[in-house]
């Protein structure tokens, strides 16, 4: 069993963060749920029968995905370090329509899990809270748990192309801040796992990530760019997420959140 703690104890910055930045009450969970409806809509056409997909659930935390993910896949392994949130991940049920779904769990790090490839592999919100080299060697190993055919959707902080930001998350006094750091105090914390209440995030220029994935096998088919914001200094931007989605300009420009569809680079040859 890892011993690893997820510095963010039940989400309590996240959640103090959103309450801070949110133009209205419920925009961080409507524009979710309107980009995982996009990346449902783009799986639904590339996907064969879910009684066919095996998926990886990669950092799994708390569980959240798992319902998401059990619309694609019969068979789910779920891994994360963490195993006090991998214990409440063990308690999310995919839901009636698919209660049938095989579930197992793993307290394992992303870059430990071996075995059979998977048809779909899922990435949240993980590689902007390690160090650039561990986020490298995580494309790698998700690359070796995948054949040519399979998908991998990965979603992190993003930040405008060209001004990739270091920094750390904390409260204080109950007040979320984000105090900016280099990228090699940023390495530091990030690869000794954190302390508690401070979180090391790392908001990933979306090009060089691109750049990145490439080096190691993966290609991005498709994005979408969601909870767009300015976290830094305070002057937050929202718009629509449709707008900013089909204006490169603003795409290029915006901070916030963003999910990628990967294929190998073997798949597009």
């Amino acid at each position: 069993m890892e011993c690893y703690r997820y510095p963010d104890d039940n989400d309590k910055i996240l959640s103090s963060f959103v309450s801070q930045k949110e133009p209205y009450q419920g925009y961080w969970a409507e524009s979710e749920l309107n980009a995982l409806k996009r990346v449902g809509d783009y799986l639904a056409e590339i996907l064969v029968p879910r009684d066919r997909i095996r998926a990886l659930d990669a950092g799994c935390g708390r569980g959240r995905a798992i319902p998401w993910i059990a619309k694609f896949a019969s068979q789910i392994v779920a891994a994360d370090p963490d195993p006090a949130r991998l214990a409440d991940a063990r308690q999310v049920r995919p839901g009636d329509e698919y209660r049938r779904t095989q579930v197992e769990f793993h307290n394992v790090s992303v870059d430990k899990l071996r075995g059979e490839a998977f048809d779909l592999i899922v990435c949240n919100h993980v590689i902007q809270h390690v160090s650039t080299t561990a986020a490298q060697d995580i494309l790698s190993s998700l690359k070796a748990l995948a054949t040519p055919k399979s998908v991998l959707i990965l979603s992190f902080s993003r930040s405008a192309v060209g001004h990739e930001i270091y920094g750390i998350s904390f409260l204080n006094d109950g007040v979320p801040e984000f105090e900016i750091i280099d990228r090699m105090a940023f390495d530091s914390l990030a690869a000794s796992g954190g302390s508690k209440g401070y979180l090391p995030v790392r908001m990933i220029d979306p090009d060089k990530f691109a750049n990145d994935a490439r080096t190691v096998g993966w290609k991005i088919e498709w994005s979408w760019t969601y909870h767009a914001a300015n976290w830094v200094d305070g002057e937050t931007s929202f718009g629509s997420d449709n707008t900013i989605n089909h204006v490169p300009a603003l795409l290029r420009q915006c901070q916030g959140d963003i999910y990628v569809a990967m294929r190998s680079d073997d798949w597009f040859t």
